[in-house]
């Protein structure tokens, strides 16, 4: 009964925004390629004259699609994601701060910077 209960978590967004930047590519040891970029989503105003507010995600993004991300996504690039979040806790400047990941499944060029 238990296992079929945990069956039931989902973790999977869906977000659309621009790139933040031109993504960064490393090609690991094991072979695997990984690029990372930011992406920012704006949030909906609530009213007509309230202030826009923008939600920054770190996007990874592995493999095929990595290579993909990298030769065609620009700064400014309209970008769907989905993929799952993942919370980690980084230290710089020995300062804790948690950060939102999100570890691409898919990922779709919506429109491209000119």
């Amino acid at each position: 009964m238990f296992e079929l209960a945990q069956s039931f978590f989902i973790n999977t967004v869906i977000l659309v925004g621009r790139a933040g930047q031109n993504p960064g590519i490393r090609y690991l040891e094991s072979g695997k390629t990984l690029a990372f970029f930011n992406l920012a989503v704006d949030r909906p105003r609530l009213t007509p004259d309230a202030e826009s507010q923008t939600d920054w995600f770190k996007i990874e993004v592995w493999g095929r699609q990595a290579a993909v991300a990298h030769e065609y996504i620009k700064k400014g690039s309209l970008i769907g994601v989905r993929g799952r979040l993942e919370l980690r806790i980084h230290a710089e400047h020995h300062i804790p701060e948690t950060v939102i990941h999100c570890l691409n499944l898919r990922l779709q060029v919506v429109g491209r910077v000119s």
